[in-house]
C-alpha cells in the first residue's frame, strides 16, 4: 500500500481507492467518498447500496471533516519516504484533509493525455488478461487483482461515471479465473449470482478467490 519511489500511479491509485471503500467513516459510508471524482451527490441508482452511500455522501460538513482528515492521515503514511509525492502533499498538511491531498497528487500524476493511454492498457486487460495459478509462468493473484482494477477504474475516471457494472464485474472476474484449484469457489459465486436479489459483489468475489487460491 505505500507509495514507494518505484511505485506506479496507476497501480496504487486503484489500490488505494479500494482500502479507502473498505473503511466506514463516520457515518458509516465507506472513506471512497471523500476522494470520489464529482464533487456534487449523485442520485443515479445503484446495484450497491454503499455505492449508492459514496456518491450521495456530502464534502462538507463535521462528518465530512473528521473522514477528510482520517485519509489525510492514511496518506501521509502511505507516502512517506518517497520526497516526490511528500512534495506534492507538504503544502497541504495544515488543511488536514485527505481530498485535498489526493487531488494535488493526481494533479501531478495525470497529466494530459492520460486517460487515453490508461483506456489502451485497460482495453488490453480485459482483453488478454487471465489467472490460471500461482507457479510460473503464471500471474500472481495479487497483480491479477491489481490490473483488474486499474481496468474498471481507468474507464470510471475517463466517463466520470461507472462503464461496469457489478455483475459485469462479476461475469468477466469469472471468464479471467482459469485456475482448476477455483472451480469449486467459482461455482459458488454463479449460484450467488443466480439469487434474486444477488447476494454476492465483485469485492466478495475477489475476496472468496484470493483466500481460496
Amino acid at each position: 500500500m505505500n507509495f514507494t519511489i518505484e511505485t506506479k500511479w496507476q497501480d496504487w491509485y486503484p489500490v488505494f481507492i479500494n482500502f479507502l471503500r473498505s473503511i466506514p467513516g463516520r457515518d458509516g459510508v465507506p472513506l471512497g467518498y471523500v476522494v470520489r471524482d464529482n464533487i456534487n451527490p449523485n442520485p443515479t441508482p445503484r446495484q450497491n447500496f454503499l455505492d449508492l452511500y459514496v456518491v450521495m455522501a456530502l464534502l462538507a460538513g463535521p462528518s465530512y471533516l473528521v473522514d477528510a482528515a482520517e485519509v489525510h492521515a492514511y496518506i501521509t503514511k502511505f507516502v512517506a519516504g518517497n520526497h516526490t509525492t511528500e512534495a506534492k502533499v507538504q503544502p497541504h498538511l495544515l488543511l488536514d484533509n485527505g481530498r485535498t491531498d489526493f487531488i494535488a497528487l493526481k494533479d501531478h500524476y495525470e497529466g494530459v493525455g492520460v486517460n487515453s493511454i490508461d483506456i489502451l492498457k485497460a482495453d488490453q486487460i480485459l482483453e488478454t488478461l487471465h489467472y490460471a495459478g500461482e507457479k510460473k509462468p503464471h500471474m500472481w493473484w495479487a497483480e491479477f487483482e491489481i490490473q483488474m482494477n486499474f481496468a474498471f477504474s481507468a474507464y470510471t475516471k475517463k466517463e466520470g461515471r461507472a462503464m461496469h457494472s457489478d455483475e459485469m464485474k462479476l461475469r468477466i472476474l469469472l471468464r479471467k479465473v482459469q485456475a482448476d484449484f477455483l472451480a469449486t469457489i467459482k461455482a459458488s459465486i454463479e449460484v450467488s449470482m443466480t439469487n434474486i436479489p444477488r447476494t454476492i459483489t465483485y469485492e466478495q468475489a475477489v475476496c472468496l478467490s484470493s483466500k481460496s487460491k
